[in-house]
């Protein structure tokens, strides 16, 4: 499945664009709260322009977004699905959307979030998906059965039906669509490994 990623601030938080987070920025940094600090809270600050401060060491992301609404962290990217009960709570009020169309999870539960502008294109490249794979060397006709037994699982009337009810859309992509997507992100990714190098 694939996911894209939402910036969210604190419900109540007098932010409500990028631009105020950077602007916000210019004084005091943000504090971006994370588990660590992956590629995708690494390389978007910088693509954002946002002065940042990275709190680290979350168990998870919900402890992560805890800590955003006892104050302890201003800013979180993470997952939609992970962030889609507290936004539905208003712990959490979307910013801006990563990538070039709306959030689908968002739009199945009636919330509209921004997507970044045009500007930030490269956070589109930053991928995140949960993937099925195989050890290398199996052999061709192994693999195309294996995704043809999961694309017809994903398309299963009971299995929609569940992610209905789930509020989580399934997005799911061939292996050619993934590869893909792992060919846009190393293009962005490439541009920023230096940053990488520093937190990875």
């Amino acid at each position: 499945a694939q996911s894209t990623a939402i910036l969210c601030v604190k419900g109540d938080s007098p932010w409500n664009t990028i631009d105020d987070i950077r602007k916000a920025g210019l004084t005091t940094p943000i504090r971006v709260a994370c588990q660590d600090v992956g590629p995708v809270e690494a390389v978007s600050m910088p693509i954002l322009n946002i002065n940042a401060k990275y709190i680290s060491g979350y168990a998870g992301s919900a402890d992560a977004i805890l800590g955003i609404i006892k104050g302890d962290a201003d800013i979180c990217v993470y997952s939609d699905t992970s962030v889609l009960s507290f936004i539905q709570g208003k712990d959490l009020k979307p910013i801006a959307v990563f990538g070039s169309k709306p959030n689908a999870v968002m739009e199945a539960n009636g919330i509209k979030v921004p997507v970044a502008p045009a500007e930030y294109a490269d956070l589109g490249g930053l991928l995140g998906c949960r993937a099925f794979a195989a050890p290398p060397g199996t052999p061709d006709n192994i693999m195309a059965a294996l995704e043809k037994s999961l694309m017809d699982t994903l398309k299963d009337p009971a299995m929609l039906a569940w992610a209905k009810t789930a509020n989580s859309p399934i997005t799911a992509l061939t292996s050619k669509q993934l590869m893909d997507e792992f060919t846009k992100a190393k293009t962005v990714y490439a541009k920023y490994v230096d940053i990488l190098k520093k937190y990875m």
